[in-house]
Formats: C-alpha cells, structure tokens, sequence
C-alpha cells in the first residue's frame, strides 16, 4: 500500500524591509502542535517623518522530496481563524508598526508642508499664523470663512502661544478648534426662506456635494475656484469637473465606499468556510478577492467603459495566488495585475469573481437561493421580498438513500405554496452559477458527486445554462442594469433611499447614458447633473436651535441662526 510520508517541516526565514532596505531578519520556528500562539518579532528602525513601504517576506526554503513531500496542514487553531492553506508553508497574520519613539522634531512631510506655508522669521508669527489659519479654514470650512470665523481660530492660537506653547504647537491648538467646529463636521446648506419651494443649491454647495460623492473628502483647490467664481452650475461645467476628478487618483474613495456598498464586498471580512473548504482559503485569498473586485471596477470606471463590461470583460486582475485558485495558467507575479482571458472564460465580468461567490454561499456549500437574490438585488435592482416566518429547512435524503442534489432539495422546498412565488424568481440565476463552489472554485460535479446541472429559466422566460448564457441573458438589456447601476449611484450620490418621485430622474439619467453607450462616466455625470443633486429642498422652520437632518442629502444642517462659528 502507499506510505503516507511526514510533512516537511523546518525553519523559516522572515525578512522585513522599509523602502526597499532591510531592517531585520528573524527566524520562524517550525510548525508545533502544542504552540498555541504564534511567534511575535520586533525591531526598531530610524526613518524620516512621512509616508515609507514597509514589506514582509519568507525566504524560499530547497526542499528534499525524497525525505517526503508537502501535505495539508491542518489548522487547529479553533473558530475565528481562517485555517491555513495546504502545505506547510508559514504566513504572516498581521503587521503592525508603532511609534514614533526618541522623536528628534517634526520632521518634513507633505501634510505638514501644507500646513505650514510661510516662515514666521520672516514676516512675524501673527501675520504668518494668519495667513494659515486662513488657509485651513477655507479647506475645512469647504469655502472662504468669515472673518469672525478667522479671527477666532487666531485667539485660540494666541492663547496657546501666550501659555508658552511654540509656534507650531499653538497652530496645532487653533487646528483642533477648527476640527471639532460644527462647519467642519456637518455640511450646511441653510434656506433663505424654510418656506420656500426647492432652489438650486449654491455653486460652493455643489462644490461640497461633488466632493463628497465623488472623493468622499473636502473640495480642492481647483473645484473651489470654480464655485467661487461662478463656474459651476451649468450642465457642461459640472461635466468638466466631475470627469477631471474622476481622473484624480482621490477617485479611488468611489471604488472602495460605493462599490462596496453596492456589491457587498464588505460581507467578505466575515465569511469563513468551514473544512474541507477552509483548507483552501486564506487570508491572502480573501484579500485577493477583494482586491480583484475593486480594481476591476476601478478599471472601468477611470477607463470610462461601457457599464456592461462589468458583465462580460474578456479580462480580470489577479496574482499568482488567486490564478491558480481560478485555474488560469501563466500567472507569476504576486501583485494584482490585469490579465486577459481566453474568449467565453468564466472569470470574465462580476459573476466570475471569488468575492461575490464567496458571500453569496454558506460556509459549507454554495446557496442557489443567496446567489439569485444577489443577481436580483443588485444586478437587475429587483430585491425579492423578506421570507415569510418559520420557513423549512431544506430537507436531506432519507439514511440509506442517495443524497439528493441542492436542485432536487429546493424543487421541494418550492412545492410549498408560501416558498414558490418568490423561489421561482430567486433560484434560476443560482442554478446557473453552480459550477462555482462556495469559495469561487470551477467544478463539474457537486460535494456529493453528482453531474452540476446549470441550467434554468430566467424570471421572464429566458432559458439558459451556465454562467456565459447568464452573462449574455443580463446584458441582452442594457437599459435595465444601467437603471440598477444608476439608482445605486443616485442613492449613494444622495445619501437617501429613492421615492417614487425619483423615477423620472433615473431614466433621464439612463437615457442620457444610452447616447453614449452606457458609459460610467456618463451615468455618474448624469448624477451629478440631476435635478435632486443640484437642488435644495426647502425644510421647515426649527424651533429653537436645533439641529436638522436633511433627509434628502443626507447632510447635517443647523439654522444659521443656531450656528455660533469658532
């Protein structure tokens, strides 16, 4: 018979570098199954204030494969842990990096660089604080401030400077004030009349609106000169900007905030197979899912491609890690890089990502029924409703029988009357992605061995079979994803659920795309110039200073009458 032979176990060698030099090596003992706790390992390196790489890295080991070979290594580490992947190879669980310790000044980084804009040798500490207390009120206030504004950040850095503080602490100390000030904290968009009907909002408003959708961070310099000089209202001016900011690498915050949200990539941080899958899943794999994902959406978005293609692209972005988990060949790096893919593959688009695979399937097998929900929630924006209460569990097969395949167990859960109209809308988009497992691998078979049969018959009649015919059965529309990609972004863009009345804005919105292929630069531009976008709804009178909540943008809003600036 065959001999089960002894994993190869032996030290291992960590290296960690800082900018590209290394800082320490240390040595990673082999595995032992009475360590509960992994080796932990410091060091300490001198660097300049700002922003350096830091990289972690185990050193190749040559192994001898006559004294035996690499098995599964199980890990026994109990709930809460991922379990490791196969093989005995070590991976680092965290890095963390902390400090700074025997400071020896300030240092010299871009954040401080653009705080401290003028020498206070030479033109006098007051003049000089000023002039960046000026500056920094017109970047948190997201416009110019008022001078009593001003003048009460340059009293807290007097009293700071007066109690002995230096220069730069006492700028630090006006810094906080402005930072916990309720213009800083909370867009206010006040009405000149709270009776009045909607207005357009004010050029510096929309500034704060575009920013905060498109960056999820404060206006620049360019966008502010913009609304300060009346330019930008129109139609082609909003245009102009939002192109030019998607171009700017802050876009990124659109990538990781929306699409997130609107794909569930953060169900992913919480999925944890259980065995055997768990052995082939890991943290490197889970990041790399993730990863995958988002870049491939930021791809299309700063490459203004046609929504569909998030359907049905010839390419993804993987490394070495997550190409072999897919099957694609080639691959060596170990960054996400974009890689082509052989016409008809089923990585192509979203539905072939392990990220959406994995968090629409239950720790132990793949779910049909989460896997349509998905597709209908949120790739053609009709969410099936709530389940009715105390509904059965999926039944198995008798003892002795042959178990019956998920298809067979949900053909009888849909013979329940309470479980069928909802189920024959729900199951067919799952049916046809069951060639993937519950961790995004391609299979033929299912766990119980029996022939995948992905075929099904779409809610409106379309009948197809696997993920291709899927893919091409969604986008035979367009008009209907570009709408769901368009509620999702008016709602992210608002702050706000959609009512009945938005439904003239989204197919404008549409409609305006179709002219240019559905293009996501269209459809986010199309937001951006919106009626609800660009317009302020009136609120009613507070009473008293209180603060309102803006339901419609989702913004904080104190009467201006309420609002005692710092």
């Amino acid at each position: 018979g065959a001999r089960r032979t002894t994993p190869i176990l032996v030290d291992r060698q960590l290296e960690v570098a800082v900018d590209g030099v290394q800082a320490g090596v240390f040595t990673v003992p082999k595995p032992d199954r009475e360590m509960r706790e992994p080796p932990k390992f410091r060091t300490r390196v001198a660097v300049s204030a700002g922003a350096h790489d830091v990289a972690a890295r185990f050193y190749k080991t040559p192994l001898n494969l006559v004294d035996g070979v690499l098995e599964p290594q199980v890990n026994e580490r109990g709930e809460g842990e991922i379990a490791g992947a196969s093989g005995s190879v070590p991976r680092l669980s965290s890095l963390a990096v902390a400090g700074p310790f025997d400071t020896a000044g300030p240092g010299d980084t871009p954040s401080r660089r653009g705080i401290f804009i003028c020498d206070p040798g030479n033109r006098g500490e007051k003049d000089c604080a000023r002039t960046i207390l000026e500056r920094l009120a017109r970047q948190g206030f997201r416009g110019a401030a008022a001078p009593d504004a001003v003048d009460a950040l340059v009293d807290s850095y007097e009293q700071s400077r007066g109690g002995g503080n230096s220069f730069e602490q006492a700028i630090g100390f006006a810094l906080r004030r402005l930072l916990v000030s309720p213009r800083f904290l909370f867009r206010i968009e006040g009405d000149a009349d709270p009776r009045t009907g909607p207005r357009p909002v004010a050029d510096i408003e929309l500034a704060s609106r575009l920013s905060f959708f498109l960056w999820s961070s404060i206006p620049d310099e360019a966008l502010l000169e913009a609304a300060e000089q009346g330019r930008l209202h129109t139609p082609e001016q909003i245009a102009g900007q939002v192109r030019r900011m998607l171009d700017d690498p802050k876009s990124w915050a659109l990538t990781s905030n929306f699409a997130s949200q609107w794909l569930e990539l953060r169900s992913l941080a919480f999925y944890r197979p259980t065995a055997p899958l768990s052995f082939h899943y890991d943290e490197a794999l889970r990041d790399g899912f993730q990863a995958e994902t988002e870049l491939f959406f930021d791809h299309i978005l700063r490459h203004d491609r046609p929504a569909t293609e998030l359907l049905t692209a010839g390419y993804t972005f993987v490394n070495k890690r997550l190409a072999d988990h897919y099957g694609i060949t080639g691959v060596q790096h170990s960054d996400l890089r974009r890689v082509e893919l052989p016409p008809g593959h089923a990585r192509g688009g979203l539905l072939g990502h392990g990220s959406l695979l994995a968090i629409t399937s239950h720790p132990n097998r793949t779910s049909p029924v989460l896997r349509g929900k998905w597709v209908l929630a949120n790739l053609l924006g009709t969410p099936p409703r709530p389940p009715p209460p105390d509904v059965p569990d999926l039944e198995g097969g008798k003892p002795g029988t042959k178990a019956p395949t998920l298809r067979e167990q949900l053909r009888i859960h849909r013979e329940h009357e309470a479980c069928a109209g909802c189920h024959n809308m729900i199951d067919p988009p799952g049916f046809a992605l069951e060639n993937f497992d519950a961790i995004g691998r391609w299979r033929e078979r299912d766990d119980s061995w029996n022939p995948i049969d992905s075929a099904a018959v779409l809610p409106d009649g379309t009948r197809v079979e696997g993920v291709a015919e899927l893919k091409a059965a969604l986008v035979a529309r367009p008009e209907r994803f570009a709408t769901t990609i368009a509620e999702r972004l008016l709602t992210y863009a608002l702050g706000r659920g959609l009512e009945h009345y938005d439904a003239p804005t989204v197919r404008q919105i549409v409609a305006h795309a179709a002219e240019d292929g559905y293009r996501m630069q269209s459809l986010i531009v199309g937001v951006a110039q919106s009626y609800p976008f660009v317009t302020r709804r009136s609120t009613p009178p507070p009473s008293g200073d209180e603060l309102v909540v803006d339901r419609a943008f989702g913004t904080a809003l104190f009467s201006t009458s309420a609002v005692a600036l710092p």
